[in-house]
């Protein structure tokens, strides 16, 4: 799921349902969803793909997820509002699932890590520009390596945020991690959310703080907390509603 700035609408796609799974795109613009199913080629149905909308070029971008019965995409599509393509670049991340993907201003899109087809968790970092994929080389990633932690990009300090993850499926992290288009940098606060994956988390312009909701503590407890961070320390926030 991600947010169209242009048309100020949600753009939602994929996943699966309790009957059956899920192909078509939603789009919710504050009142109502809409349903809107393309004609021409478009993404064969898939879960824990990678998902993030470039406003430079108005198009949501897709790449990869898993199938089921163990098989694991690395494809990409573009949707520019009316159609889907398919991206053919000569270089392209290896497949996997749950990949965390974000929009990062001048840096472009940016895509870290995943769990890939041979059961490893992998440390990588990807750009992609409409044409190609490139991968970022950095001297030290987040560690361990994991996956279900989402990325936001703080415009206000140009930096993508990372809290958190699992690296082996049960243990959850609860570390903050900064990129600032060439280093990561873990990030020492004094208050400390409790560790968790598959979390949410976006950056508020309007007020220079990224907002993280929920994730799963463990196998059996799911949070409802939110969290703000605002570049310093994370702050909880008990919101009436």
């Amino acid at each position: 799921m991600v947010y169209n700035q242009i048309t100020e609408e949600v753009v939602m796609f994929g996943g699966i349902q309790l009957d059956h799974r899920a192909q078509p795109l939603y789009f919710y613009n504050g009142v109502d969803w809409r349903v809107q199913s393309p004609a021409g080629d478009w993404p064969s149905w898939r879960s824990n793909f990678g998902m993030a909308y470039d406003a430079a070029r108005d198009v949501v971008v897709v790449f990869g997820g898993f199938q089921g019965s163990g098989d694991y995409l690395g494809d990409t599509w573009e949707w520019d509002g009316t159609q889907w393509e398919e991206k053919l670049p000569m270089q392209t991340p290896e497949d996997r699932l749950s990949p965390a993907f974000v929009s990062a201003g001048p840096n472009g899109l940016i895509m870290y890590g995943g769990y890939t087809e041979d059961r490893n968790y992998v440390d990588d970092l990807w750009a992609w520009d409409g044409v190609d994929w490139s991968e970022v080389t950095c001297s030290e990633f987040p560690s361990p390596t994991r996956i279900g932690c989402p990325l936001a990009y703080d415009s206000a300090r140009n930096r993508i945020v990372m809290f958190g993850g699992t690296d082996n499926g049960s243990h959850r992290l609860s570390d903050t991690w900064e990129w600032d288009g060439s280093t990561w940098q873990q990030i020492e606060t004094d208050t400390i959310p409790d560790g968790k994956y598959g979390h949410v988390m976006v950056f508020d312009e309007n007020r220079s703080r990224c907002v993280l909701f929920g994730g799963a503590l463990n196998s059996s407890t799911n949070s409802a907390e939110t969290w703000e961070y605002d570049g310093n320390d994370w702050t909880q926030i008990f919101p009436s509603h």
